[in-house]
């Protein structure tokens, strides 16, 4: 086992709307200079991935057929198990299951390490790198959950990258977008998002609350944090992160994107 070292690197300031700072040359010296996981590369050479988000613009689009066509399909926190009414739309199998850390009903959701198994998940991964503030906690207690069962787990090996990540955008990234950037670090052939809508569908007023397909998450997940005149959340400013996506498409031509989300973007002018 490797030695544990004894510090906590505290997180940086998050303001409510972010303070974006990234750009073509900030990016290519990040990647350049990225330290990876090389069994997380070993496992996603080659192979085409998809991430899969639970934007409620899926339903009725019958995508399952598209997005089980991927090598890896990558789920975020609790929703990696699709009810069985989405599955024509958002597919069933999980390959890799995305996590915040934080074991928590209504966020990240209960591991459920067996019921993965038993499920085909192949792999598990932390947003989050170890000797963050008070994630480093969550990384660990997953490690010591993970004992008796081993399956795969990777989560952000540069802890200057991902610190350098949060400074350029100014806040913390949402699970999925942190999944979004990882799997770019890699030797992966493609990687596609679906399912992404930055909680649009709150700013819209849109009934129901929340962008969140039925039996994702409750009706009233995160609404307490919901600035909608700033449409940010007081962990996750949206518009940062919505700059980053499409930074990242012109950066990178292994990624794309649904249709439904560059819509989305460019609603914010990004």
């Amino acid at each position: 086992m490797k030695v544990e070292l004894n510090y906590r690197i505290p997180e940086l300031e998050r303001p409510l709307e972010g303070n974006y700072q990234l750009n073509q040359d900030i990016l290519k010296h990040l990647f350049d200079n990225a330290k990876i996981d090389r069994k997380f590369n070993h496992y996603l050479r080659d192979k085409s991935v998809i991430i899969v988000g639970p934007a409620s613009y899926l339903e009725g689009t019958k995508r399952g057929k598209f997005i089980e066509s991927f090598d890896i399909v990558v789920r975020c926190n609790g929703f990696w198990k699709p009810p069985i009414n989405l599955q024509e739309d958002i597919g069933k199998r999980t390959t890799l299951r995305w996590h915040s850390g934080a074991e928590f009903p209504n966020t990240g959701g209960m591991w459920d390490i067996q019921d993965m198994l038993d499920y085909g998940v192949e792999y598990v991964c932390i947003q989050y790198p170890d000797y963050l503030d008070y994630f480093h906690d969550d990384v660990k207690k997953f490690k010591r959950k993970n004992e008796p069962y081993q399956i795969p787990f990777h989560n952000w090996s540069d802890l200057e990258l991902y610190m350098s990540f949060h400074h350029y955008l100014g806040t913390r990234m949402q699970c999925g977008m942190s999944a979004v950037v990882d799997m770019l670090f890699y030797d992966v052939k493609k990687v596609h998002v679906s399912g992404f809508s930055f909680h649009s569908e709150i700013k819209q007023g849109i009934p129901g609350g929340g962008d969140y397909l039925t039996g994702a998450k409750p009706n009233n997940y995160l609404q307490d944090d919901y600035n909608k005149e700033k449409h940010t959340f007081i962990n996750h400013a949206q518009v940062p992160q919505m700059k980053l996506l499409r930074e990242l498409q012109n950066f990178d031509n292994r990624l794309s994107f649904d249709d439904e989300t560059d819509i989305i973007l460019k609603r914010y002018n990004i």
